[in-house]
């Protein structure tokens, strides 16, 4: 099984180096159905309904999202005669929307997102992080590339924090609460890929950095927040306020950054929506933890190096502070 994961693993990730690569609408496509379906056999290693069903909902949207990308290609060189892509100004509104199209569902946004939660909570926790973080860096830098803040592009980024937000509140399981929490930080990114690209980087990789932790912790503690020990629930609970933006932990200096730049555009109605949704993600982040914490206490354990370094990291917002 270990050749095969790692074989599929290499050629999601060629995948994505192929789509970071290349502006050639064809090889964007081939990089996206690479990534798909070498991903596939890493979500496969456990057999329920539950996993069949999320596999093949994962498979079907991501079919019809590159069906449409596909269109959206054709139809883009059959209009200006050229393969590589040059100029969102450029580009005729209908090839415009059907990519935006395509490209929310392949990525999960409003109001293509139901798939995501489902298979989240679905897979194994390696699986979670390969789906949270490889499976979505192509898709975002592709989003960034191709969409300018138009509209119809806000009225999807509103809908995918409010979703974030507001869908977060009835989850009960941890990995659906990550999955809608990973809305609110999905639409955060993809506002800011297309004010500052710098600023956008510096937050995926922060987001995928502490999210990988958290499900690296859960793979280790299968995430019993009742049994583990208080120690261990301290941990949680500075991963999860980090996650959430609770100021000063470094979850709340990546939001700094990211209110500074939307409010240098002017972009305040965009700025409070997501505020929203960060809000209410932040909220059910709080009740989990506090339910957790008036749970019956055990005998306290040390912690070890990778929790104490994972603390480390998201205190790392008060260095910012003095």
């Amino acid at each position: 099984m270990a050749p095969l994961f790692l074989f599929c693993l290499f050629l999601t990730l060629s995948g994505t180096a192929i789509i970071l690569s290349t502006a050639s609408w064809v090889a964007i496509w081939v990089g996206l159905e690479l990534s798909l379906f070498a991903f596939i056999p890493l979500v496969m290693n456990k057999v329920n309904r539950l996993n069949i069903e999320g596999t093949m909902k994962y498979y079907l949207v991501q079919a019809m999202g590159s069906g449409l990308l596909l269109m959206s290609g054709l139809l883009y060189i059959y209009y200006s005669l050229q393969f590589n892509f040059s100029d969102p100004l450029q580009t005729p509104p209908l090839i415009s929307l059907i990519t935006l199209i395509a490209m929310s569902m392949k990525i999960g946004l409003f109001p293509f997102h139901s798939w995501f939660p489902t298979l989240m909570s679905s897979l194994e926790w390696s699986g979670c992080i390969l789906l949270n973080t490889v499976q979505k860096v192509g898709p975002i830098f592709l989003f960034s590339l191709f969409f300018l803040l138009t509209p119809m592009s806000s009225i999807i980024l509103l809908g995918t924090a409010l979703t974030g937000g507001v869908g977060g509140l009835s989850q009960s399981k941890m990995r659906s609460l990550l999955a809608y929490s990973s809305f609110v930080h999905l639409a955060w990114i993809l506002c800011l890929s297309h004010l500052d690209l710098y600023y956008s980087s510096i937050y995926m990789m922060l987001y995928f950095l502490l999210s990988s932790i958290i499900f690296c912790l859960g793979h280790t503690y299968n995430f019993s927040l009742i049994t583990i020990s208080p120690s261990q629930k301290m941990v949680f609970f500075f991963g999860l306020l980090s996650l959430g933006g609770m100021p000063p932990l470094t979850g709340f200096i990546m939001k700094w950054f990211a209110i500074s730049t939307i409010s240098l555009h002017s972009c305040f109605f965009l700025l409070s929506v997501l505020l929203i949704g960060t809000l209410l993600s932040l909220y059910y982040y709080l009740s989990l933890l506090f339910s957790a914490f008036f749970s019956i206490p055990l005998t306290p354990k040390p912690l070890n190096n990778m929790e104490i370094l994972f603390v480390t990291l998201c205190g790392g917002g008060l260095l910012f502070c003095v």
